[in-house]
């Protein structure tokens, strides 16, 4: 005859040593269920809990990364935002000036050149031609630069030129082509005279119908491309 148990079946014991004996299994067998029971349960809470930890990580890791992203985003966007100006102070004095910047700016001697003054020479009989004339003072000596308008966006042409003549920049030569364009155009952007030549001295009929006598001393499109 059999008795039913809520672990497995067993055979109904004949005496009491055999009841016993049944009962200590029986409770042998709980208490491993339990203890099977318990480490699922412990080795669940430790899972769960390195889960945690490691969400807390990522999210950590993700929170620092965007961060640093944005970090370097705003450095990127300010250093664009610097402008390094090429600026003609009131003596005449030719200097680099950080713009943009949170501080005040301490303007920079670049070059040795100073008090530089330009003006346009136009071929009368081709307007299209014009040679670019920049006066100024090197050190104690006045210094004049003529320049072609056909040459003077290549690269290396302006610097070339100013160097010729005495010229220094105080600046990197990775730099270098870079603020001499923006001199040139700074002198450009000025108030500056044009003066239209002969291409030889004698009567020169004006646009305005007059004529005039052009003398020999003075210069003529022909003696400027000399200069050049």
């Amino acid at each position: 005859m059999y008795m039913h148990n809520p672990y497995f079946m067993q055979p109904q014991p004949q005496s009491m040593d055999d009841w016993y004996q049944q009962q200590r299994y029986l409770e042998e067998q709980k208490k491993q269920s339990m203890e099977v029971q318990t480490a699922y349960q412990k080795a669940w809470a430790t899972a769960s809990v390195k889960d945690a930890a490691e969400d807390r990580s990522f999210q950590r890791k993700e929170y620092y990364e965007e961060r640093k992203y944005k970090r370097n985003q705003e450095r990127k966007e300010k250093q664009r935002a610097l402008a390094e100006m090429v600026k003609i102070d009131g003596e005449g004095r030719l200097t680099i000036v950080t713009e943009n910047l949170s501080v005040a700016a301490i303007p920079r001697t670049f070059t040795n050149m100073q008090k530089p003054v330009l003006d346009e020479l136009i071929r009368l009989s081709n307007p299209e031609e014009i040679i670019f004339r920049v006066q100024c003072t090197v050190g104690v000596k006045n210094t004049t630069v003529f320049l072609e308008q056909a040459k003077v966006g290549r690269p290396s042409y302006l610097t070339k030129k100013f160097m010729e003549h005495g010229i220094t920049f105080y600046v990197p030569n990775s730099k270098m082509h870079y603020f001499t364009h923006q001199l040139f155009a700074l002198l450009c952007q000025s108030d500056h005279d044009k003066r239209y030549l002969p291409d030889k001295p004698g009567w020169i009929k004006l646009s305005n119908k007059k004529w005039i006598f052009w003398k020999e001393d003075r210069l003529t499109w022909k003696a400027l491309q000399k200069k050049i």
